[in-house]
């Protein structure tokens, strides 16, 4: 009884001592975001002119190409996963190799 009562004191220590770590680093982190803020973006507002504002017309644009290249990736990645893959079943359907046996003969001499 008394090796479980220790063990659970050694436990609820190393709990304690687990969570005041965690809080004490949670602390110097948050004491840091306000000691060092982030700093904030400056919006900077365009000014136009008339000269300078034109109209932008969206030009449909076809992903076509993007789509082409996705495609190649895709099957270049099967390609590749298909060529590495283990052969662990293969060597376990081949049977044991010379090393497994000459070891085997080594270990019945003794």
């Amino acid at each position: 009884m008394e090796l479980i009562n220790q063990g659970l004191i050694i436990s609820a220590i190393g709990l304690v001592a687990a969570f005041t770590s965690m809080a004490l680093f949670i602390g110097v982190i948050v004491g840091l975001q306000k000691l060092f803020p982030a700093k904030r973006e400056v919006e900077e507002t365009v000014k136009e002119t008339p000269l300078e504002a034109e109209t932008v017309i969206a030009a449909e644009t076809s992903d076509v190409e993007e789509e082409a290249v996705v495609a190649a990736l895709a099957v270049a990645l099967a390609y590749q996963r298909a060529r590495s893959q283990s052969s662990l079943g293969a060597d376990l359907l081949a049977g044991r190799s010379t090393w497994w046996s000459s070891n085997l003969l080594a270990s019945r001499q003794n």
